[in-house]
């Protein structure tokens, strides 16, 4: 629901290291517009108008955690109705991971012209 930015540097609030969604303490997705802090966590982020996903943030790490909790909530006979209340933040990572491919497609291109 947010606006794709190249790096962090781009972001609204890119020179405030508060502004990181961190998906872990090694790894952040992206910056929030708005709040130094949010209790919803990271998982909610990628559904808010207010997250700047970056370019190079590791997306595909977000989805394996929430696939990865899907599957131990299955495991642990969780609801299908429970399991499905995350289908709308796996869309909205799938979203973003197709973004970041084709805005980095549009920039392999923008190179290659440049090379011409």
């Amino acid at each position: 629901a947010g606006i794709l930015v190249d790096a962090e540097r781009d972001a609204v609030r890119g020179n405030d290291p508060h502004s990181r969604v961190k998906l872990n303490t090694a790894s952040q997705v992206g910056s929030c517009g708005e709040s130094a802090f949010c209790a919803d966590g990271w998982k909610s982020c990628y559904v808010c108008r207010k997250f700047q996903p970056w370019l190079n943030g590791p997306h595909e790490k977000a989805r394996e955690e929430l696939l990865r909790e899907r599957q131990i909530q299955k495991q642990a006979k969780v609801s299908d109705q429970v399991i499905r209340a995350s289908d709308r933040v796996l869309v909205a990572i799938e979203q973003v991971i197709q973004m970041c491919a084709a805005r980095k497609a549009e920039l392999n291109a923008m190179a290659g012209e440049l090379h011409e």
